[in-house]
């Protein structure tokens, strides 16, 4: 069926309101000026008026799409007494197509380039489709990315291997500066006081006659969207009708202080064809950038980039995931009348509108106090002295809670008690809480928090599992699961093979970070609002830290924004915090955590290790399994054991085992406590037999699919029934098996690739 009528650019139909409103011309943005406590904010309509503003505020920041300024707020705490916005300046705003090339204000849109730029530019398509994420393109701005002079900033190589230049203002005249002379050091560039980047100057993809031209970008980060780059690449290469390189650029971002173009390695290619240059290019880019090691990957691995994405342009190498465009297709309107969407969830309506409450907007809806935690630098240290006496003095400070302001139970632990709520003697993992000041803001209880004195004895710290399990630190005693003589049966067995695997954890983020608040009542009594998926829990905790009987303390959870396992347990000591907090001040106490607190105190799924023993015949059937599993539970116990317990009863999948021995156990290391998450150490154990699996296939040179078919549970009796001793009944695995390879053609696929 041919598509339905669309309007203009929008792909959706003509008669969708909210595409039509998107698709109306918006009036210019007005001058417009405005204080508030803390700084004002200008947005000035001319660029003499924003140079003006400069000029008797030399401090000012300037914001386009504020997506730097952001950060610099919300998670480096910055002042900024005067912003200035530069999305009412037409000079700054405008995007001109000349005879030369491009003229693209310094605050045009990314989404503006990449619709009217990126069609003549594939490689700054490319660049821009894995920029951030559409949201954030709607209102950053090329001339803030390449005025922040970050080395790992993605739009500089793209425009480095187009020959783009900038021009310069100030309220005194202006420059023209090639890109490749802007960027002088680390977050250094050309621009003096009062100076601004005005528009970018993009040459147009202007070949001469007989020359073919090739652009490419490659970005490599921990995901496509929304990440910083490791590394990233932009390449143009012009070759004449017999393959020699005419021009070459090759533009790096993430292996030097500042965005650079490997100079020498152009030089090589230039007169001589790929095959002829090639040995000579990979000398040069082994050795002409010196990349660091930092948290997002190591000098080594980016040393390596440098030539692998090289190589890659160079052979004409593509991937979906890197070169294909990402395309919508609408497929008309959804089938309202299908039985699926008759039944709507109850909070539908109200999280697509915002009217849904969550924990914290019905905190902000009257005055409540805020705080916020000081956090241990240590993974483990002795408390030797804590003095909150300063920083009960500041201004807006009610209280700095220490563990002897609890008057109840020091321990927010459920499995058993070994999680003080706030450290006293010694700190065991990074972060750990050792006081809670609550105050009247955010920034009065952070200002507070770093007047409270603490002296530490740093000890030596246990991390990671292999730490864990050379120094013996166990949580928990070991949990066995056996069936048949495990020992016999792998010495009877004609092939086996010892091995293991480690994998790490995961974070459960959540959209709603952990929140609470309380408010303390009459009689003692206390009301408590929480995001957790254990309101009856958090009563318990509650009621032991301020010593009331569980009668006293009422919990409600209205919603949560997500917990996928990390609102089970993990948001007790919130709750008890902010309980702990209203019952001594006698005020209302909030909290929400921001991302990076959230991420740095909560627990995470779990890490594994696994070492193994196999058993197994020719025809790839597996005879007997001995694993030893070990999980890093952190610094307490939480839920390690029983998510231990759940790997063991996994560890079969859904193969039947003659003759296992499983072990499973907890390791006590110096980071967050470990918790529940989605599957519970299903998953954990899952990967073990899988990995098993595999390495039987490969083993015997049989495919993974026959001896995974080969193992399944099947027939009636023992070979039907788990290692924990259930009959599986009505068991259709060997069925389904079958059903989905057929079904997927996977025979002719294997054909296809082999």
């Amino acid at each position: 069926p041919s598509a339905p009528p669309t309007g203009p650019d929008c792909g959706f139909p003509l008669a969708d309101p909210f595409a039509a409103r998107l698709q109306a011309p918006l009036a210019a943005p007005a001058a417009f000026a405005y204080a508030a406590p803390g700084g004002s904010f200008h947005r000035p309509a001319s660029l003499a008026a924003l140079f003006a503003l400069l000029a008797a505020h030399p401090d000012a920041r300037l914001v386009a799409g504020a997506t730097e300024v952001g950060v610099e707020l919300n998670k480096k705490q910055r002042k900024f007494p005067l912003l200035v916005s530069t999305e009412a300046v037409p000079e700054l705003t405008r995007l001109v197509r000349t005879d030369t090339g491009w003229s693209i204000g310094a605050a045009v849109p990314l989404t503006a380039i990449e619709e009217r730029v990126a069609p003549e530019h594939p490689s700054l398509g490319r660049m821009l489709r894995v920029f951030a994420s559409r949201q954030i393109r709607n209102r950053a701005t090329l001339g803030g990315n390449l005025g922040t002079a970050s080395p790992i900033g993605d739009s500089a190589p793209v425009l480095l291997s187009l020959d783009a230049s900038l021009v310069l203002a100030s309220a005194h005249g202006e420059r023209t500066a090639p890109l490749a002379d802007f960027f002088t050091g680390y977050r250094k560039t050309l621009l003096q006081p009062g100076e601004l980047i005005r528009e970018i100057v993009v040459p147009h993809a202007a070949v001469p006659a007989g020359v073919a031209r090739r652009t490419g970008f490659t970005k490599v980060s921990h995901r496509q969207e929304l990440d910083i780059s490791i590394v990233a690449a932009a390449f143009r290469l012009d070759t004449d009708a017999s393959g020699v390189v005419v021009e070459a650029r090759l533009a790096y971002g993430g292996v030097a202080e500042r965005p650079r173009r490997a100079l020498r390695a152009e030089a090589a290619l230039v007169g001589r064809t790929l095959a002829e240059s090639a040995v000579a290019v990979a000398d040069i880019l082994g050795t002409e950038f010196a990349p660091i090691d930092d948290a997002r990957s190591s000098a080594a691995y980016r040393r390596a980039l440098v030539l692998s994405l090289w190589e890659r342009f160079a052979s004409g190498t593509t991937s979906e995931a890197h070169e294909a465009p990402a395309a919508y297709t609408y497929q008309g309107a959804w089938p309202l009348a299908d039985a699926t969407r008759q039944l709507r969830h109850e909070s539908a309506a109200g999280h697509v509108t915002g009217r849904a409450l969550y924990v914290d907007d019905t905190a902000q809806r009257r005055q409540m106090l805020d705080v916020w935690p000081v956090l241990s630098p240590h993974a483990r240290a002795r408390l030797t002295r804590r003095d909150a006496a300063v920083a009960r003095r500041q201004p807006g400070v009610h209280a700095v809670l220490l563990a002897e302001d609890i008057p109840g139970q020091n321990n927010v632990g459920i499995s058993r008690h070994d999680e003080p709520l706030l450290a006293c003697d010694e700190v065991l993992y990074h972060g750990q809480i050792v006081a809670l000041v609550v105050g009247d803001s955010l920034a009065a209880c952070r200002a507070a928090a770093a007047l409270v004195e603490v002296d530490y004895e740093p000890l030596t710290p246990l991390v990671g599992l292999a730490e864990a399990i050379r120094r013996q630190s166990y949580l928990t005693e070991p949990h066995t699961l056996a069936r048949g003589d495990c020992a016999a049966a792998l010495a009877a067995a004609p092939l086996g093979f010892n091995g293991e695997i480690e994998f790490g954890g995961q974070e459960h983020f959540y959209l709603e970070t952990q929140a609470a608040w309380a408010e303390a009542g009459e009689d003692d009594t206390v009301l408590v609002q929480a995001s957790t998926q254990h309101p009856s829990e958090v009563q318990a905790i509650v009621g032991e830290v301020l010593a009331l009987p569980r009668h006293k303390v009422v919990v409600q959870s209205p919603r949560l924004g997500g917990g996928f396992g990390g609102k089970e347990t993990q948001g007790n000591a919130f709750a008890a915090l902010v309980a702990l907090a209203s019952h001594r001040t006698g005020r209302p106490v909030r909290l929400q955590l921001d991302r990076d607190l959230d991420m740095q105190l909560t627990g995470k799924r779990h890490p594994f290790h696994a070492r193994f023993q196999v058993g197994h015949d020719t025809d790839g059937r597996v005879l007997a399994v001995r694993v030893d599993l070990t999980a890093d539970g952190g610094w307490s116990l939480d839920l390690s054991q029983p998510i231990v317990d759940r790997a063991l009863f996994h560890l079969d999948n859904a193969y039947y085992l003659p003759a296992v021995h499983f072990t499973g156990r907890a390791a006590r290391t110096n980071t967050t406590s470990h918790t529940a998450f989605r599957g519970f150490g299903g998953p954990q154990g899952m990967m073990v037999i899988e990995e098993i699996m595999d390495r039987v296939a490969r083993r015997t040179g049989l495919p993974p699919e026959t001896v995974r078919g080969r193992n399944l549970y099947h027939g009636t009796g023992e070979t039907n029934r788990t290692h924990y001793r259930e009959d599986i009944g009505d068991n259709r695995l060997p069925d389904i098996w079958r059903q989905v390879q057929d079904s997927a053609d996977f025979a002719a696929r294997r054909r296809a690739v082999a």
